[in-house]
């Protein structure tokens, strides 16, 4: 899902509004973050610039849980979901890019759901945001506390909540962010580690069965594997940030493509190879971790050294990450509901701590509640990342596109009675017609509707996807964490 660099980068600049008094957070080519300095200059990413910053995007925790969610929707069912997934991805999160285009300024997600639907679609938006970011630190949480609990004999993963939650609450209290940036370089080195130890784990310590012993599609479970691989793929909250950083941004969606494309062979090997190493749990004791898949593949490890420098690497990068990902959150909800210009006064940053602990205190019940990280991740892939990666983004372009148009109609109108003046007229300027294009490219009307009408239909089935996914994954994992109870 994210490091604790790549959600640093993400969050502030979707969710914030940039206003004259709002502190302005954002990133340039070296991803360095400059704090309510309003002389700053914004500086432009390049497109391999804005590749890196995608994929790191792409790239964290979540890389741990997807061989369990492979064997949830074995070995084909697997990689021709994954490969659908990161498709459908791609177009929607494009469009949400596109949605910028439209509001014809910079604008958060919020904005644009009000600019679409009014306040429902801006209420929307925020419970989608809500949803996702207490998901998301919740499993955050989830994945610290278990895997220390495994690693100090006598203790429970519910102790190691409470002991979390202190040190999150402390450091939701912060105003700057410039001093958890540099934990990034520390996520990066934890997560290639844990990556590369796996590998040499299932080499040394472990021997495949043969494929044919591996199942091909299990329906019954496929929807607890989508919900994880959601998790993954629907970042919305690194889009419209890196986009209007870019150079070209007429170039995203091509760069969001070729970073997909890199994920989805990452993950598909990573996870598909953990998977049959590891071992299917049909038939076999799924808490075993010498007998199969776990749900956080990092308690497949052989205990030693090297595996409990990797839970403790992993378990300190998930911290910072966790308040990376919580402050922007918390700073966005503070805009709106608090009078900007009594920032820093006493009585004011006192709601501002109480609203940040009520924020980490509903995460950490969230983590108590359903300790299971790889349910938790895929409740929150299938709820808050759905909403706001597949659901909302096309059915709020095509409405800002239709408004657009709209517009443009009006505009078109009185053209006409412009060009009828100017044949009265012949000293008058005639009137050029605007050429319409598709995708760079002039077409004719015939093949333009033809495009227009599919693009709408995607748009469209795609939304339904994600309702339906949606339901199910509710359905499944409210299924599955009530027989782990």
């Amino acid at each position: 899902m994210a490091t604790a660099k790549s959600a640093y980068e993400s969050l502030p600049t979707t969710l914030i509004s940039e206003g004259e008094d709002t502190p302005n957070l954002r990133f340039d080519v070296k991803a360095q973050v400059h704090l309510d300095n309003k002389d700053e200059k914004f500086v432009s990413v390049g497109d391999l610039g804005t590749f890196a910053n995608v994929t790191k995007a792409f790239v964290g925790a979540a890389s741990f849980e997807l061989p369990w969610a492979y064997m949830q929707a074995g070995l084909a069912g697997s990689i021709t979901g994954v490969v659908v997934l990161a498709v459908m991805s791609h177009f929607s999160l494009s469009r949400l890019a596109k949605c910028n285009e439209l509001m014809g300024k910079l604008s958060t997600y919020p904005e644009i759901g009000k600019k679409a639907y009014g306040t429902p679609g801006k209420v929307i938006t925020w419970f989608g945001i809500i949803a996702m970011t207490i998901g998301v630190c919740g499993s955050y949480v989830v994945f610290i506390s278990k895997t220390l609990a495994s690693l100090v004999p006598g203790t429970e993963q519910w102790q190691w909540v409470l002991i979390v939650l202190g040190p999150i609450i402390l450091l939701s209290w912060l105003r700057t962010y410039s001093h958890l940036v540099y934990t990034s370089t520390f996520g990066i080195f934890a997560l290639i580690m844990a990556l590369v130890v796996t590998f040499v784990d299932c080499g040394l310590h472990h021997t495949p069965a043969p494929l044919s012993e591996y199942p091909s599609v299990r329906i019954d479970s496929y929807p607890l594997f989508l919900g994880n691989a959601a998790f993954l793929y629907l970042i919305s909250s690194a889009i419209l940030p890196i986009e209007r950083s870019m150079t070209k941004p007429q170039n995203f969606s091509k760069i969001l493509g070729y970073s997909i494309a890199l994920v989805t062979i990452v993950n598909l090997t990573f996870g598909l190879i953990a998977y049959v190493f590891y071992g299917d749990c049909s038939g076999k004791d799924s808490d075993n971790a010498d007998a199969c898949t776990q749900s956080n593949v990092i308690d497949n490890l052989k205990h030693g050294p090297l595996a409990t420098a990797v839970k403790l690497a992993l378990s300190i990068d998930l911290l910072f990450t966790t308040i990376v990902f919580l402050l922007p959150i918390s700073e966005a909800l503070e805009h709106e509901l608090f009078d900007r210009t009594n920032f820093g006064t006493f009585s004011t940053e006192v709601k501002r701590n109480a609203l940040r602990t009520v924020a980490c205190v509903l995460i950490a019940l969230i983590a108590w509640a359903i300790p299971f990280f790889a349910l938790l991740t895929g409740l929150t892939g299938g709820f808050g990342n759905n909403i706001l990666g597949l659901i909302l983004p096309p059915i709020f372009y095509l409405k800002l596109k239709s408004q657009q148009q709209d517009k443009r109609r009006g505009v078109l109108h009185e053209s006409k009675w412009e060009e009828e003046d100017s044949l009265s007229d012949p000293s008058a300027e005639a009137v050029v017609k605007p050429i319409e294009y598709f995708c760079g490219l002039e077409l004719t009307k015939e093949r333009l509707e033809f495009l227009k009408l599919a693009e709408v239909s995607v748009c469209i089935f795609i939304s339904i996807f994600g309702v339906l996914f949606l339901g199910l994954s509710v359905y499944f994992f409210g299924s599955a964490i009530a027989k782990q109870k």
